[in-house]
């Protein structure tokens, strides 16, 4: 069973990391073409709207998703009682955000803020429609039908933004972007799952899955709201271009710190919730997860911080570069995240969300009172208690792993320690080529050469956990490949 799970596992995260290195390469070029032909404000009224709907979305995301995917005996009842509860949900608070779209545009200063939010606000009920579907998705570890799926949307969104960005729509080529992905991204995902609502409800099924959604949506709430806060008081206290660059600033470290650790986290719950009753299990599934992560995110956010100054004006043009110190700031908070999350995910999985809820209060009570004392002082220094907070929230998420599973949070700086120490190595030498007298092109293609090069070498040379895992799961994938091949030789032979 275990090695069924595991074989699961292997494949699941092979199509997630797929998913988004392809998808994140189509959006990451999208947003560079897009953010050369727009400017930073119609990029803050975009922000300022994503924080509102992200708030309201949460009730659906979290309240049934995570139920769903964390009961073991979920049923056709469950399912369909899910999808007409989420989309009703969802509906009543897109009235809600419809009608108080004015008052947040008077708040604001912004009469295109209201048109724009009642517009993409309609992704509440068209995400909605997918609940049920992401949740059977990660129950089966069907991430090969989700790759389709996603990438599809994204790259038929791509062409609309990019259409409108150039026929002059401005601020309006982003929100036709983001809803041709969502509308694709749902009707693809509907054929891929092949799974559609029967006529069957029950309301006794709702309340038992929110018995325990209803803690995990109110720490998601908890969550995003804090992490939304920054966006709105940058958004009043400032102009919309600062929220546009404090934003723009999260891009290249959010696409990197996803794209390696999100396919492995995506994986990872549903895992842990089938292996809830074996907690040795589920603290070796934890630690492998968070020293791969570690692994391979410490260089990459180490790497671009170093890099900053001659990405941002040659990706962006130099009208971005107020971005510069922002990211940088976020390279450091995006390194500590696979920490986070992996401790989390293992609480979660195993049913306490009672601590999961705690955690969060802590967190945020910590982060808000960071935020509080930092906002008079201008974007760099919110950013900055941002850093603080995230380093913060790492020591807060492993506490309760020391008793829950026997996985103490001075254990898991034992196991990360080599994955640091062979980062700031890379770091080091990649910081030195900056002075190198060569133009600024050419100067960044030796430091990325040489930044691989040198922890690859380092690797090799510690040969820590996480390095010979990351083998161990390439040379399975090639291998459980060969094998379907040989297979198909040996058919092809016998007839």
């Amino acid at each position: 069973m275990k090695e069924s799970y595991r074989g699961k596992a292997l494949s699941g995260m092979a199509w997630k990391f797929a998913e988004r290195l392809l998808t994140k390469i189509v959006t990451g070029v999208v947003s560079i073409i897009l953010a050369r032909i727009l400017f930073p404000e119609d990029y803050g009224v975009i922000s300022l709207t994503t924080v509102f709907i992200t708030l309201f979305d949460v009730f659906v995301t979290y309240g049934f998703g995570v139920a769903l995917v964390q009961k073991k005996d979920a049923d056709e009842l469950d399912f369909s009682s899910t999808f007409y509860a989420a989309f009703v949900i969802s509906s009543a608070l897109y009235a809600i955000l419809f009608f108080a779209a004015s008052y947040i545009g008077d708040f604001y200063d912004s009469a295109l803020l209201c048109s724009v939010l009642r517009v993409l606000g309609l992704r509440l009920p068209i995400s909605a429609l997918g609940t049920v579907q992401n949740a059977i998705v990660s129950r089966k570890l069907m991430f090969k039908q989700f790759f389709w799926a996603s990438f599809i949307g994204t790259v038929l969104s791509a062409v609309v933004g990019i259409w409108m960005a150039y026929s002059g729509y401005g601020v309006w080529a982003l929100v036709g972007q983001q809803l041709t992905d969502i509308v694709v991204d749902k009707v693809f995902f509907l054929f891929a799952t092949r799974w559609y609502p029967k006529l069957c409800f029950s309301f006794t099924r709702v309340k038992g899955l929110l018995r325990y959604g209803w803690k995990i949506l109110v720490s998601g709430l908890i969550n995003t709201g804090y992490t939304e806060l920054r966006s709105l008081i940058i958004g009043k206290k400032y102009t919309k271009a600062d929220l546009a660059y404090y934003d723009k600033g999260k891009t290249f470290p959010s696409v990197l710190e996803n794209s390696i650790h999100a396919p492995i986290n995506d994986v990872l719950f549903p895992i842990l919730a089938k292996e809830q009753d074996d907690l040795e299990r589920v603290k070796d599934i934890t630690r492998k997860t968070i020293t791969t992560s570690c692994f391979f995110v410490f260089p990459a956010m180490v790497g671009l911080a170093v890099v900053a100054p001659t990405v941002v004006p040659l990706v962006y043009t130099s009208k971005w570069n107020p971005i510069i110190p922002f990211m940088q700031l976020l390279c450091v908070s995006f390194m500590f995240r696979p920490m986070q999350y992996a401790n989390i995910q293992a609480i979660k999985a195993i049913g306490k969300s009672d601590v999961y809820l705690k955690l969060e209060i802590i967190k945020k009570s910590v982060g808000i009172a960071l935020l509080l004392a930092s906002i008079w002082f201008g974007v760099f220094w919110i950013v900055f208690a941002a850093m603080l907070t995230e380093i913060a929230a790492t020591v807060i998420n492993a506490i309760p792993n020391k008793k829950l599973l026997r996985y103490s949070f001075g254990e898991q700086l034992r196991d990360i320690l080599p994955y640091l120490l062979n980062t700031l190595a890379m770091g080091g030498v990649v910081f030195a080529m900056n002075y190198l007298p060569v133009h600024h092109v050419a100067r960044l293609l030796l430091q990325v050469v040489a930044g691989v090069g040198v922890y690859y070498l380092a690797a090799r040379l510690t040969k820590p956990a996480a390095y010979t895992y990351s083998k161990e799961i390439v040379k399975g994938i090639f291998s459980k490949r060969e094998r379907k091949q040989e297979a198909r030789e040996e058919d092809v032979t016998e007839s």
